[in-house]
């Protein structure tokens, strides 16, 4: 809002938001040539795809357009946001006029417009409008529709948004957006390595100081506070000790036990960007099952690493990681369905290192890796995270990946 001037009266209601461009002053906020550059990628890619624009609506692509967002996606369902990324290069974002400011102080883009309210069809005015005024040039327009996409709209809206412009088409363009996520720049690269850092910097600091007698709850929140300490935006963290069958995605107040396993896998957050990889410690000496197990897991993340270079398919990579698991006798169980993933905005997302999934590797994709089998004995699983460079393959995980035997 404008700041009261010497000639106004401080006791006047402010009319609204003020909405004029101001400076940038969001640390997540790229600078603007990095932005540009995705953009321009952008329009190659709708080019080849036979799109004129692309109309973005969930909330970490429109944090990879606009520069406008936080670590986390917002759940603001009352107020979507949209931008209109067109094939020659501009940007037309549409968002709540309270989010006006926000936008404004985070985002290079200069054309940005409001709605004023909560009621669906004004939303549903305003974004036919936006829309209908990029021009007659706009006639295919790519939208989150598929693989691994989701709307920032109710289906609702974008069923009026197809009847107000019926001269228009709507068509997936999932596959284009990916195609431009999955590469990442070396300034997105440099705020992952960061955040696989600060994860590293906390399994070293904390995982030597778990003991019989603490809870899950304990271990994982001294690992969130450790990973804050280091810089990181926002974390997450699951455990799993004692039964290795659950999946541990929920967190319990349950003592570990001495001659336990605790497997953790975490990553921190950088200003949107996050880590995402695995270690474990055992409480006691490690039993022969123990050692050999996660030795030979080592082995087999080692050499599905090796199998990565650019041209290869990640096809390729999960078939190495099949046939070395099936050499040791290792079932692969860990419920994954895949033996790793791509990771950037998202903890998990395209593309997946299966034996279902074609996609080309090429420099500059970043994945994790991470084969694992599950035993009473515990869960045996070495994720790392490595970018792919232009002659193979660089880890940037760095956190010694042998178990870390703590005091019973």
């Amino acid at each position: 809002m404008r700041p009261v001037t010497p000639d106004q009266d401080p006791t006047t209601a402010y009319a609204g938001p003020d909405t004029r461009p101001r400076p940038t002053i969001s640390p997540f906020t790229f600078p603007e040539d990095e932005h540009r550059a995705r953009v321009a990628r952008a329009g190659a890619a709708m080019a080849a795809a036979g799109l004129d624009a692309l109309l973005v609506t969930d909330d970490r692509n429109f944090f990879y357009f606009t520069g406008a967002g936080g670590a986390t996606a917002r759940e603001d369902k009352a107020r979507p946001q949209f931008a209109l990324v067109r094939q020659g290069g501009e940007v037309t974002v549409l968002v709540s006029h309270a989010r006006a400011i926000p936008v404004r102080e985070s985002s290079w883009v200069s054309e940005v417009r409001t709605y004023d309210g909560l009621a669906p069809g004004l939303v549903r005015e305003a974004l036919g409008q936006l829309v209908a005024d990029a021009g007659r040039g706009v006639h295919v327009v790519g939208m989150e529709l598929g693989y691994e996409q989701r709307l920032g709209m109710s289906v609702g809206d974008y069923e009026s948004l197809r009847a107000r412009l019926p001269d228009r088409r709507f068509v997936d363009a999932s596959t284009s957006l990916w195609g431009l996520r999955m590469v990442k720049s070396p300034a997105e690269q440099a705020r992952l390595e960061r955040a696989v850092r600060i994860t590293d910097l906390a399994y070293t600091a904390v995982l030597p100081t778990i003991r019989p007698g603490m809870t899950e709850r304990e271990i994982v929140g001294r690992l969130h506070g450790e990973m804050a300490r280091q810089g990181a935006s926002t974390s997450w963290c699951i455990v799993q000790s004692g039964t290795y069958d659950r999946g541990g995605l929920v967190l319990r107040d349950r003592p570990v036990q001495s001659g336990e396993m605790v497997w953790l896998d975490m990553g921190a957050n950088v200003l949107g960007y996050w880590a995402d990889f695995s270690r474990a410690a055992v409480l006691g000496a490690p039993t022969g099952h123990q050692r050999d197990t996660w030795e030979k897991i080592h082995e087999v993340t080692d050499l599905a690493m090796a199998a990565v270079r650019p041209g290869a398919t990640v096809a390729d990579v999960a078939r190495v990681a099949d046939r070395e698991m099936a050499r040791r006798g290792l079932v692969f169980n860990t419920w994954g369905a895949r033996y790793g993933h791509g990771f950037g905005l998202q903890t998990t997302e395209p593309p997946h290192v299966a034996l279902y999934d074609d996609t080309v590797l090429s420099a500059g994709m970043t994945l994790t890796l991470e084969p694992g089998t599950c035993t009473p004995g515990g869960r045996f699983q070495i994720e790392q995270n490595f970018v792919v460079t232009d002659h193979g393959v660089r880890c940037v995980s760095q956190a010694p990946w042998e178990l870390v035997v703590v005091p019973a």
